[in-house]
């Protein structure tokens, strides 16, 4: 799982963790560009 009290940090790796963020979103962007009808 993932820890939210890291991920919503102000110390740490904030630009990593904005960038697999950044990679599950396109990801999902994906996925919603390839599927409209099964998502909706």
């Amino acid at each position: 799982m993932i820890d939210m009290k890291r991920i919503f940090s102000p110390k740490g790796n904030g630009i990593l963790i904005s960038y697999e963020w950044m990679k599950k979103l396109m990801l999902l962007v994906f996925v919603k560009s390839s599927f409209p009808s099964y998502l909706q």
